[in-house]
Order: C-alpha cells, then structure tokens, then sequence
C-alpha cells in the first residue's frame, strides 16, 4: 500500500515525504530564477533528519503520496541575493551569496551538526570564469530540545564568494557573461523544509583589471535578467536584520574595496561580517595541552576507554566557544564542552590520530568575538 499522510505513523508520513523533492524546474524564458521548490511537508522533527535520509533511499517516488501534505508553508521561506561586482582578468573579486531567514526559523553551517546540513550552491560557469574560494561566517551554537547541538545562521547572513577571469582567455565581446547557480539548502523552526532555487545573472567582464567595478549584477530569482542585472529566489517577508558582532574592516589586498552599480551594498556586507569570518590563529594566541582522560572523563562520555582530552587556552577572552568542522578528531561531548566561560576550554575527543579542527570563538568582556580556525596536531 502506497505510504500517505494519513497512514504513516506519527510524524513519519510528514518526514518521509519531505525527503522526497518533486523535479526541479528549470527557469523559464527570461526569468532569473524560476521558483523551483518542490512543495514539501511542514512539520520534520529535525532530530531524525539523519534517519530519514537513510530511509528514504530505499523508498520510491511513486511510494509517497504527497496530495495530502498541508499547504499552509509559504511557498519560499528563505530569499536568496547573488551580488556580482564586474570581473577583470586576472583580478579575484569578492562576491556574495546573501540568504536572507525570516525571524524565528534557521539554517546550517558547513562544520557538524547534530541534525542539519549546509546549504550546497553548485555553478554552472562559462569557459574564462572561475570560482577561487567560498568563505562562511562563523555560527552560532543552537540548541534544541533533547540536547540536540547545531551550528547555524540566522537573519541576513552572506556567504563570500571569490571569482575571477583567465587573463589567457578573451573577455566576450558583448562584455559580459551569463552564470548560473543551483542551490539547495535546510531550513528549520520546530519543522524543517528543503528548499531550492537556481539563480541566474549576467555578470560583467572588463578588460583589464583597471576597469573592474564600474559595474555589477544581483542574481534574484522571480525577476526578468538585465545586462548587469538582476534575480532574487522567492519572498520571503523581512529577514529579521544584520548579523552580531558587527565591527568595521577595511578590504585587504586581494578582495579590492568594491566600487560598481551594488558597492554600497557589498561594501555594507564586508564592513559587517568580515570580523566573522575566522582568520588563522596566530603564533601564541591559542595555547593547546593533550592528555589522557580520567575515569570521570570515561564515564561522562559512555566510552569503553577514557578518551583524550585537549585543553584550549585563548589569554585575555572571557568566554570562548569551539565550532567542530567535518574534517578532524570527533568531539565526545560537544554541547557540555564545546562553550566555557573564562579564557580556557577542556574539549574530550576520540582516541585517534586526528587532529583537531574547527573555529574558535573568543569573546572579551564586551561580547565581542574573534574567530580562529584552529587546526591543533596530536603529540
């Protein structure tokens, strides 16, 4: 019997058939980006996101039925921008990918969750064009009931995009280029919905590197493509505002200060959240120590061994927290030890021979942060 809303057990019926996508739609004539969301379920308890995944992999499209999922959920919940300044040859120009999160939902960073996954932008790119780097702002630590620990953004947040032009390959002759991305990510309240969207922009091309930034596009699906124009995915109502800890920061050498059609915009972007992206610790800012666990260590974290334990010290932070990227030495314990006041944090690991790797956040005592990667070898 086909599995429906109504058959499924509790929850279940609405979790299974949001993990099954309708077809994404391609852009329609003219347009930026076609809404190419699939109509999904409303209510996914995110702790059993993971077993989903793994369940859903063995059903067929044809299995759910999905008439019968309610339709009271926006049709986006979360905008997207992609503010483009023009390329020059040879020059890396920082772009953004700019998500805006309605007040009260979430999504994901791209180091370990309990639950949730990254949003994944994959870019169909014409011959010239490169991507250099995609740069995420350090998260904040969210958790939900049943002590279930995620790492996630909300608000306005931009993801720092660096492209550039092969100086060996000719700029086209109608000075510009026409790019497209398709993005998928998660989002999340007490529910979790599967978006996803494909932008498409006409990006300018100068010359050489003394002409960029005369101009630029915004990628914004639902809207008509302009030479250096734009297309917005959904709408989705305010975005509940700028991120924290804003400070000012002037652009370095290699991602010039921005000065095309949307400057004031990406300059605002930079100026904001710049200070969260992590930059490498210097030589003596983060002092590290590894040991053997104690027996106290062994049982607190259900281990068959006492596991290892490295202690963190940031001098002079009155509060610091570590987010755990994918690669690296797993935590044991990261919601109890992954946040600790003062300028010292005790992180219980896996007895292996990973490294630990992750963001470091420290806080003085007027609630600013510096953000660290940190990458601490075993002895």
């Amino acid at each position: 019997m086909p599995l429906t809303w109504s058959n499924a057990p509790e929850h279940v019926g609405a979790s299974l058939a949001a993990t099954i996508g309708g077809p994404r739609r391609a852009p329609s004539s003219g347009s930026c980006a076609a809404g190419a969301r699939a109509r999904l379920a409303t209510r996914i308890p995110a702790a059993i996101i993971p077993a989903l995944m793994i369940l859903a992999t063995h059903l067929h499209a044809e299995d759910i039925d999905l008439s019968a999922v309610p339709e009271d959920i926006p049709e986006q919940i979360v905008t997207i921008q992609w503010l483009v300044d023009e390329l020059a040859p040879g020059a890396t120009t920082r772009t953004a990918m700019v998500f805006d999160v309605p007040e009260g939902w979430h999504t994901y960073w791209n180091g370990r969750n309990d639950t949730g996954f990254p949003a994944s932008m994959n870019f169909q790119l014409p011959a010239g064009m490169a991507l250099v780097d995609t740069t995420w702002p350090a998260p904040k630590r969210y958790v939900s009931p049943g002590d279930i620990l995620d790492h996630v953004y909300t608000g306005t947040y931009p993801l720092f995009v660096d492209a550039t032009w092969d100086p060996d390959v000719p700029v086209p002759a109608e000075g510009s280029v026409d790019v497209t991305c398709i993005i998928d990510w998660l989002v999340c309240r007490e529910a979790c919905i599967f978006e996803s969207d494909t932008l498409m922009v006409t990006v300018p091309v100068g010359h050489d590197a003394g002409t960029a930034g005369n101009s630029g596009g915004v990628a914004q699906s639902g809207s008509k493509t302009q030479s250096g124009g734009m297309a917005q995915s959904g709408s989705a109502g305010d975005s509940g505002g700028a991120g924290d800890d804003g400070m000012t920061a002037d652009a370095d050498a290699n991602h010039p200060s921005p000065s095309g059609k949307h400057a004031d915009r990406l300059r605002e972007l930079k100026t904001t959240f710049e200070p969260r992206l992590p930059v490498p610790a210097k030589a003596g800012e983060v002092t590290h120590q590894w040991s053997a666990g104690t027996q106290k260590d062994q049982q607190e974290a259900s281990s068959e061994t006492a596991p290892s334990v490295v202690e963190l010290s940031v001098p002079g932070a009155t509060r610091v927290e570590f987010y755990p990227k994918d690669e690296g030495t797993r935590l044991l314990l990261p919601l109890t030890d992954g946040s600790s006041k003062g300028h010292k944090l005790r992180l219980r690991t896996e007895i292996d021979t990973e490294p630990l790797v992750g963001v470091l956040a420290a806080f003085d005592s007027a609630g600013n942060a510096r953000y660290l990667d940190v990458r601490i070898p075993r002895p």
